[in-house]
């Protein structure tokens, strides 16, 4: 086996292991927050059966040279790994049309910021819901 394909199913089997258990964990957390509203973050919600459970999905794009200079800034690691790391995950366009939300993070971190409020304020309106204790004003 080359290299890469020892990679995937070293990753797959790791996934094999994790998924079972951070699932329900992540389930059994949000269920126990007593919050009116909680976020998961998680980059395998679709493929985790997760996304059943959720009121709302929402997917958060970029240019794909934008996702690659973040990958290699934020984890430290060259293109080749983070090409790697990409491809090792559902493509963003893909989970783009599965999410019922779709956020694009091409700016700066200032116009995530007014993009995430503005689906949030969206969210509660859609769920018949004016504002949330500690919601963005």
């Amino acid at each position: 086996l080359s290299g890469g394909e020892r990679s995937r199913l070293a990753l797959a089997a790791l996934d094999d292991l994790v998924r079972p258990v951070v699932g329900p964990e992540m389930l059994r957390r949000a269920s126990m927050s007593g919050a009116p509203v909680v976020a998961l973050d998680a980059v395998k919600l679709f493929e985790s059966g997760l996304a059943e459970r959720c009121d709302e999905t929402w997917a958060v794009t970029c240019a794909r040279d934008h996702q690659i200079e973040r990958l290699m800034r934020r984890n430290g690691v060259d293109r080749a790994e983070a090409l790697r790391r990409m491809h090792a995950q559902r493509p963003q366009a893909a989970k783009a049309a599965l999410a019922d939300a779709v956020i694009g993070n091409d700016g700066s971190l200032a116009d995530l910021d007014d993009r995430v409020r503005e689906a949030y304020a969206a969210f509660l309106g859609r769920h018949g819901r004016a504002s949330a204790p500690g919601s963005p004003a």
